[in-house]
C-alpha cells in the first residue's frame, strides 16, 4: 500500500513548493506562497491581555505582528527561546501574523496527499474522521503535515482585531 503523498511523480507535476520547519519535534509545511518572511526569533513585546497561545509582538519592518507559540507547555510559561528558533511570518486573511518554530529547513517541492486522521470525540467515545495533508520524502518514515495558515494560527479574526487594537493604541501613547 502506498502512504498518502507517494503517488506517481512525473517531474514536478502536481508537485508545489513549500516552506518546511519543525515545531515539537514534528515537520510542518506551509505553501510558500502564503509566507511573507523568516527570521531569527528575537525579543517581543508581551501584551498582557493576548490570548494564552500568543507569545508576543514582533517588530517587522515597523509593523506589529502577533506571534503564536503552538508548542506544547507542560506547565502555564511559554518554553525559553533557543538561537534555532525562527519567526515564520504569513498573511492569514488581512492580517499578518507570526508563528514560532523549533526551526526552519527550507524550500522543498512536495506531492501532498490525504490521509485519515481519527480524532477522539468530544461527545462520548465516537472518533471524528477527518483527512489531513501530508507529503512523504523518498526513505522517510514520518510524513511531512501540510498546513495552512487558518490552521496554523489558532487567532480568530476578532482575536487579531482585538490585538491590533491593543498594538495600536500602545504605539499612540508612546
Amino acid at each position: 500500500m502506498r502512504r498518502p503523498g507517494r503517488e506517481a511523480r512525473r517531474g514536478d507535476v502536481d508537485r508545489d513548493s513549500y516552506l518546511v520547519f519543525v515545531i515539537d519535534g514534528r515537520r510542518f509545511a506551509m505553501p510558500c506562497e502564503c509566507v511573507v518572511h523568516v527570521a531569527a526569533a528575537a525579543e517581543l513585546l508581551e501584551i498582557p491581555e493576548a490570548p494564552p497561545c500568543v507569545r508576543g509582538v514582533a517588530n517587522l519592518g515597523g509593523e506589529p505582528v502577533p506571534v503564536t507559540d503552538i508548542r506544547r507547555r507542560p506547565n502555564a510559561s511559554f518554553p525559553e527561546m533557543e538561537l534555532s528558533d525562527r519567526f515564520i511570518f504569513f498573511r492569514k486573511g488581512t492580517h499578518l501574523c507570526g508563528l514560532l518554530a523549533d526551526s526552519v529547513e527550507g524550500v522543498e517541492s512536495l506531492a501532498p496527499g490525504t490521509a485519515p486522521l481519527s480524532l477522539p470525540s468530544t461527545h462520548g467515545e465516537d472518533r471524528e474522521e477527518r483527512t489531513v495533508l501530508v507529503a512523504y520524502e523518498p526513505g522517510a518514515e514520518q510524513g511531512i503535515l501540510i498546513r495552512s495558515p487558518d490552521d496554523l494560527s489558532p487567532l480568530t479574526d476578532r482575536e487579531l482585531q482585538s490585538i491590533d487594537r491593543v498594538v495600536s493604541s500602545a504605539g499612540a501613547s508612546s
